[in-house]
């Protein structure tokens, strides 16, 4: 009897743990915990949980002056030893702003922060980005991208109308910003920090479905809605030295023009009309100098590849970054604007790549600068050049193999249906006659036998400051 192969289409749900959720350290002294913590680095040699440990005699109410400075102080040390310099920095600077009347640790992390801040000078010099993972310490809601100076992130509280921000460096909340009223209405999935740290821009969903853009005041809450219909909002990002930003405008389908918006009084002035036959620009981001915007957009008639543009706002000229098969989606400039910084799948995984870039223009080869497994979700540069990033790990992919059913052997090694979009397929279906399959592709984009159908629109929440909106919200948990 001849034996029968059948294709089997499988559809592969792999599930890793997104992010670590912190565990509240047991009912023990601060000394017992900054001892447990000095075990761990110097004998177990678990920098990760003595961060946790000395993160936990910080927000102890029982702590001393000398026990604090002391766990900052270490806390540094397993940091550095982590690679994590510019986290390490940040415990020094907490160290020396609210314990300097402890004598010996101040003078030691004085001297650390020198050697540091010469390391990560050489650093940023010789690669024009570093990049740090993001492991929130506590579990929290929707992850927002860091301040410029990389000492805090932000992200939504376990009330969906509050915004938290949180010292990276020790662990701590340093405040707790009511954006929202109690109408009932929510921050939307962006926020966009000003470029000295000062103001943080945020959408704001009403109770009636209805988008706003608000600008607040980090040092005492003012805050201030801008005349902005957010239907008809493409991206934006902050002027740089300024409290105003620029925003791409939809004026038809077929029109977009660029306008600055102050914050503080909420006047708007139409700078410049978009060029015709250019892809829509997504994720704005305006360099060091203010001369130029960078973007992606998705190709003409192709509804899963990003190439990313620049925009030259001195005579309108937009001019090719990327132009291959691959799916790039620009994250920012380089501190120094001589390179862009992009996430793309052009080795068929997701990785953080950056181009050189001079006067507007490419001047050099893509390269590598870190991959990661999961759907990477980047959340911001710091002024330093550091990447804040979070890898999300649940995904779903859709596999095809052939399997023999009398023995129950899988005959051949499955393999993805779309490789360039790893982790983004689910919900596979064969046609009727089993010459076709539809897939969905990200969480928007149907494709039928390899064609891309058009992505569904969200009209509620527009894209707006998130580099895709195919692109899952990073959550913790």
């Amino acid at each position: 009897m001849l034996r029968k192969t059948f294709y089997l289409l499988v559809l592969l749900l792999t599930i890793f743990p997104g992010f670590n959720s912190y565990t509240a350290q047991p009912e023990v002294s601060t000394e017992e915990l900054l001892g447990q913590g000095l075990h761990q680095e110097e004998v177990e040699q678990n920098y990760e949980a003595a961060i946790q440990s000395y993160r936990a005699v910080l927000e102890s109410p029982d702590a001393t002056p000398s026990t604090a400075a002391r766990s900052l102080y270490h806390m540094g040390g397993c940091l550095v030893k982590l690679d994590r310099l510019d986290e390490a920095q940040q415990a020094y600077e907490a160290l020396l702003r609210d314990y300097r009347e402890q004598p010996y640790y101040s003078v030691q992390a004085q001297s650390e922060l020198v050697f540091l801040e010469k390391k990560i000078s050489e650093t940023a010099r010789s690669s024009g980005f570093a990049v740090r993972k993001i492991v929130p310490p506590i579990e929290v809601g929707v992850v927002f991208p860091p301040s410029p100076d990389g000492r805090y992130l932000a992200y939504a509280g376990s009330n969906p109308r509050d915004l938290v921000l949180e010292e990276l460096a020790t662990g701590k909340i340093h405040s707790l910003i009511k954006c929202c009223d109690d109408s009932g209405a929510i921050m939307t999935n962006s926020i966009l920090w000003s470029k000295d740290g000062n103001y943080i821009l945020y959408g704001l969903l009403t109770h009636a479905l209805k988008t706003e853009t608000r600008a607040v005041r980090i040092v005492d809450g003012w805050i201030n809605t801008l005349s902005i219909d957010q239907q008809f909002l493409v991206s934006w990002d902050w002027e740089p030295g300024k409290t105003s930003i620029l925003a791409v405008l939809l004026e038809t389908p077929e029109r977009l023009f660029l306008n600055r918006v102050s914050v503080i009084d909420g006047s708007s002035t139409m700078l410049r009309r978009f060029p015709v036959n250019v892809p829509l620009p997504h994720h704005i981001k305006i360099s060091p100098d203010g001369r130029f915007i960078a973007f992606h957009g998705l190709k003409p008639d192709d509804y899963k590849e990003n190439d990313i543009y620049i925009w030259r706002l001195s005579d309108g000229e937009v001019i090719s970054v990327t132009t291959d098969r691959a799916n790039d989606e620009l994250i920012d400039w380089a501190p120094d604007g001589q390179s862009l910084l992009f996430l793309s799948d052009r080795n068929g995984a997701p990785g953080f790549w950056k181009i050189p870039v001079t006067d507007g223009k490419p001047s050099g080869d893509v390269q590598l600068i870190k991959s990661d497994s999961g759907v990477l979700s980047p959340l911001g540069v710091t002024k330093t050049g550091i990447l804040y990033y979070g890898s999300q790990q649940n995904q779903m992919e859709v596999f095809l193999t052939r399997l023999d059913f009398e023995t129950g052997h899988v005959l051949e090694e499955p393999k993805p249906v779309n490789p360039y979009r790893l982790g983004n397929n689910s919900h596979p279906v064969w046609s009727s006659d089993g010459g076709s399959l539809a897939y969905l592709c990200g969480s928007q984009a149907l494709t039928i036998g390899g064609k891309t159908l058009p992505p569904i629109v969200d009209k509620t929440l527009p894209p707006v400051g998130s580099p895709s909106r195919r692109r899952s919200t990073l959550h913790a948990g």
